[in-house]
């Protein structure tokens, strides 16, 4: 009986030692990088002026992993000060929980998933990018110590797949494979575009004075200067711009 009775202890003191070690190595698990998304280029016209904002294409844009939820999470640096980075959830950004209803804060914290999400957008559109794409240097902060993280983001890729003809003339090679985008000399006329597949698609768009909107443009009207013509490529799974000057 004494043996067995020690041998249940040594199992007692075993197991215990097993479950500190395992809730040491959870509550010590470094924060890495666990995927990052892709960046997408969308092209408008302001005032006459071809600019480009950027977006996510898919959400989130960087994913931390073995977060803590008495962590802080920070933005050291980005290589593009255009940019505006996003920490998600609000409570491991400090600045911005300070400013967070506290109950809302609570809320976010039961839900934690020991995962930090962080959008990227924009601050200002502009007409130059730098295409290499962009680095993200972060810090987050947990159990005393520093963790410093960088995430290479790189922008969306990709090839048209058909022909666009635009009132006979070929532009294809005419398109960046980033930016999509090209002006031409159409004021005046009606549009003449070829399919490149059977399932592509083409809008017109006017903007109107006092409107934010724009308004769409039956295919049989004139062009005007300032229309945004919209290519919607089924195969390519994207859209092209012309922009008619």
């Amino acid at each position: 009986m004494k043996r067995m009775k020690k041998i249940r202890n040594l199992l007692s003191v075993s197991l215990l030692l097993c479950l500190l070690v395992l809730g040491a190595a959870v509550v010590q698990a470094k924060p890495t990088i666990a995927k990052t998304g892709e960046l997408s280029i969308y092209p408008f016209y302001n005032e006459n002026k071809l600019s480009y904002y950027v977006y996510n294409y898919e959400f989130p844009m960087i994913t931390i992993k073995g977060v803590q939820a008495d962590a802080a999470v920070s933005v050291l640096s980005c290589s593009d000060k255009n940019m505006k980075l996003e920490i998600s959830p609000t409570f491991l950004d400090k600045e911005i929980a300070m400013e967070e209803d506290p109950e809302e804060i609570e809320e976010e914290k039961s839900e934690f998933d020991h995962i930090c999400r962080i959008n990227i957008t924009t601050k200002n559109s502009k007409a130059k990018l730098n295409l290499s794409g962009i680095t993200v240097k972060l810090r987050v902060t947990q159990g005393g110590k520093n963790y410093d993280l960088t995430a290479k983001v790189k922008y969306l890729k990709y090839k048209p797949l058909r022909k666009i003809i635009i009132n006979g003339k070929n532009v294809t090679k005419k398109f960046s494979p980033y930016y999509r985008t090209i002006t031409m000399k159409l004021a005046g006329k009606k549009l003449k575009w070829k399919k490149g597949h059977k399932k592509d698609n083409v809008i017109i768009h006017r903007k109107k004075k006092g409107s934010t909107f724009p308004s769409v443009v039956p295919k049989t009207k004139k062009l005007k200067k300032g229309d945004e013509i919209i290519i919607q490529q089924y195969k390519a799974k994207k859209e092209f711009y012309v922009f008619v000057k």
